[in-house]
C-alpha cells in the first residue's frame, strides 16, 4: 500500500475552476446548443487533475506524480540508504505555482514543510507542507515508521 500526499491548495483551485466550467456548461446547455457536453467533459477532466508525492514502503521507492483521469503518472526513484526526513519551520510567504494557466497562491505567516533529504541535507525532495506544525510533525513520524527513515533536524554538512 502506498502513502500519498497531494497539493491541497492547487486541488482546491481546480475545484473552483471546474465549478465555473460546469456552470458555463449549464448556461450553454440551456441557452445555446449542445456545446455544454464538451464543457461538462472539460470540467470533469479539471476535477480529476492533481499532483502530489507518493511513497511505496514495500519497495522503498518514492515519486512525484500527476494524476489525470484517476491515473497517476511519475517516475519511481529508490529511497537509498543515506536519506532522512527533515521538518523545516518557515516564516514569510509560501507561494504555490498554479496549474492550467492560473495565478499563484500565496500564504503569509508561519508554516512547516516536510522534506526527504540526503544525509548532507544538500538535496531536497518536497513531501508536504502545512500551517499547522503539529500536523507536519505527526506526518513525519508516521512516514518515518512506515519507511524506516530517521527524522532529523536540518543541519547541512558542506564538503
Amino acid at each position: 500500500m502506498s502513502i500519498r500526499f497531494f497539493n491541497k491548495e492547487l486541488y482546491k483551485l481546480n475545484i473552483l475552476i471546474a465549478v465555473f466550467i460546469f456552470l458555463a456548461a449549464l448556461f450553454f446547455g440551456i441557452v445555446v446548443h449542445p456545446a455544454y457536453l464538451v464543457l461538462t467533459l472539460l470540467a470533469f477532466v479539471v476535477l480529476t487533475f492533481y499532483q502530489g508525492v507518493e511513497f511505496n514502503p514495500s519497495t522503498k521507492q518514492y515519486r512525484n506524480y500527476k494524476s489525470f483521469l484517476f491515473k497517476r503518472l511519475g517516475e519511481w526513484k529508490d529511497l537509498g540508504e543515506d536519506n532522512e526526513l527533515v521538518v523545516l519551520v518557515k516564516h514569510g510567504v509560501k507561494s504555490t505555482t498554479g496549474t492550467m494557466m492560473t495565478a499563484s497562491l500565496k500564504t503569509k505567516g508561519g508554516f512547516s514543510e516536510l522534506y526527504l533529504m540526503n544525509s548532507n541535507h544538500t538535496r531536497r525532495f518536497f513531501v508536504d507542507s502545512s500551517e499547522n506544525h503539529d500536523q507536519i510533525d505527526k506526518r513525519a513520524l508516521a512516514l518515518s515508521k512506515q519507511l524506516g527513515l530517521p527524522v532529523r533536524p536540518f543541519s547541512p554538512k558542506w564538503k
